[in-house]
């Protein structure tokens, strides 16, 4: 069996270098689109549907929506977006962070809460906590044990990564349920 030669091109590397060099003060003379100038703002990013953020709660709830689960806002509250909805078999609210007026919304909050049969203990809390890092378990002053789910949205998500948060937050609430025997 012969061996494999392997043939090195002449001076490939160095012409392939000395081409990009000389088109390089081409390329920077020429501008990009508007549509790619607008995609460096954050809010034009979101426009494009490129980004996903916090800012237009009613918005968030489409997004949820063509995601496939309910989720309608909730604008009784003037100043306090929040937005229901059910995955999973359960209610679950989204709460909004760091608004002004109600809008240009910074973070948001995924929280559901189960009253069960006998009240929870902070070790059934705990448990969670000590062995999740999606979803934060807790003992409400009303004798419910409730999870919920942070995610910083200030300069918006990609649509993929949003998408990924919240199925991050449907496995953490299904898996919770089972946890506190809800399930």
């Amino acid at each position: 069996m012969m061996p494999i030669r392997y043939r090195r091109a002449g001076c490939g590397m160095a012409a392939g270098l000395a081409l990009m060099l000389a088109a390089a003060p081409l390329m920077a003379q020429t501008p990009p689109p508007p549509s790619i100038r607008a995609a460096d703002d954050t809010a034009a990013q979101a426009r494009l549907g490129l980004l996903v953020d916090a800012a237009d709660p009613p918005h968030l709830a489409e997004v949820i929506r063509g995601l496939g689960f309910s989720a309608e806002f909730d604008g009784s509250r003037p100043g306090s977006p929040f937005i229901t909805g059910s995955a999973e078999g359960a209610n679950y609210g989204i709460q909004f962070y760091g608004c002004t007026n109600g809008t240009d919304c910074q973070a948001i909050q995924f929280v559901a809460g189960f009253t069960l049969n006998t009240p929870p203990t902070v070790d059934l809390a705990n448990n969670w906590n000590k062995r999740r890092i999606v979803g934060q378990a807790y003992l409400a002053d009303n004798g419910a044990i409730r999870i919920a789910y942070y995610v910083a949205m200030r300069h918006g998500l990609s649509a993929p990564n949003f998408e990924f948060a919240f199925e991050q937050w449907r496995i953490a609430l299904r898996d919770f349920m089972v946890h506190i025997g809800f399930r």
